[in-house]
């Protein structure tokens, strides 16, 4: 039984909700407490879910025997990688400020305090630049070209015509 598309959907919502309140940049709504927390939530969850999904998609490729779409897979597992390396990217710097506003990294071992603040100095150039703002339309570009790739895998071509123009652009 091929349970991927069931997990698929949760990341999907996740991460495209943040990508979306990641381009939110109206002050009254950004200095609110809990905004950042929300997208923290968000893209952690999200790529949690994103790991999930792509261990069943793992399972499900080995349930096609049609080998004639063995690039049309291929495509997909390789875009929803760059997808989960994105995220993946931005949830550990989210994760990296979260428990710094905890403060919940009270280090005593000098190696393991600098090897903190450099992470920190990295997740701030991540987090409070426009770099984040890039690397959330990247993610929500490559979860578009991914699904578009698994939804031309499940229902073929012809079915969709913005997923017939995205695969004709990726399997070129």
């Amino acid at each position: 039984m091929n349970v991927h598309p069931i997990f698929v959907h949760f990341p999907i919502a996740l991460l495209s909700t943040y990508g979306i309140l990641e381009l939110i940049r109206f002050k009254k709504i950004t200095s609110q407490a809990y905004w950042f927390y929300i997208k923290a939530t968000l893209v952690i969850l999200g790529t949690l879910a994103a790991y999930v999904a792509a261990e069943f998609g793992d399972i499900a490729k080995g349930l096609i025997v049609n080998s004639g779409n063995r690039t049309l897979i291929s495509n997909h597992e390789n875009w929803a990688q760059n997808s989960i390396i994105i995220f993946t990217i931005i949830a550990v710097c989210y994760a990296i400020e979260w428990l710094n506003k905890a403060t919940l990294t009270n280090f005593k071992s000098p190696t393991i305090i600098r090897i903190w603040n450099w992470l920190t100095k990295i997740q701030h150039w991540i987090i409070d630049t426009p770099v984040v703002i890039i690397l959330a339309i990247a993610g929500v570009i490559a979860i578009t070209i991914t699904g578009s790739l698994g939804g031309t895998i499940v229902y073929g071509k012809g079915n969709d015509p913005i997923t017939d123009w995205i695969v004709s652009l990726i399997l070129k």
